[in-house]
């Protein structure tokens, strides 16, 4: 028997930073991709440990980076989604979950 396949690389990782600005907390999610082709980026922030119900979904992103203003204190779990197009075919893969902890005093 003959078999085929494709392989392609497709790896992310992400991080976060979080900064001031005037009396606001600005949180930058940055992330950085390997493997060849032309890229869309969906940023994911939820509550839930799973990523599910995500109080944020950006979709068709083209940078990558991210930034949301003034979070109020809790936990949030966060991921990015990298879509890459080669030859005319879309893959896609999701960065493991990230967990952000925001307390009163940030």
């Amino acid at each position: 028997e003959t078999y085929g396949f494709q392989r392609r690389l497709n790896a992310i990782s992400a991080t976060v930073a979080a900064s001031r600005a005037g009396d606001y907390r600005q949180y930058l999610f940055r992330w950085e991709v390997m493997g060849k082709g032309e890229r869309q980026y969906r940023f994911q922030l939820s509550r839930q440990e799973d990523a599910s119900d995500p109080i944020v979904d950006e979709v068709g992103l083209t940078e990558q980076r991210f930034v949301i203003t003034d979070l109020p204190p809790g936990t949030y779990y966060w991921r990015v989604k990298t879509l890459q197009f080669v030859d005319g075919e879309a893959h896609g893969k999701w960065s493991p979950i990230e967990r952000l902890t925001i307390s009163a005093a940030q």
